[in-house]
């Protein structure tokens, strides 16, 4: 098993990133993607979904 396994997959063209930031960063400049962002703690997402789950479960007051 590589430790160094690439973890993120872009849905649109199958490219794989090791970070979720590198991931973000590709759908933003090649998609052109919306980035949405927490509002208490400013991580990006490109999925409200993402954004939502994150908001509730992990970034709580």
């Amino acid at each position: 098993m590589n430790i160094l396994q690439k973890k993120y997959k872009c849905e649109k063209d199958g490219e794989k990133f090791s970070s979720y930031e590198k991931f973000i960063e590709h759908g933003r400049r090649i998609h052109h993607c919306v980035v949405l962002k927490c509002n208490r703690c400013g991580k990006q997402f490109i999925h409200e979904k993402d954004r939502l789950h994150h908001v509730r479960d992990r970034c709580k007051d």
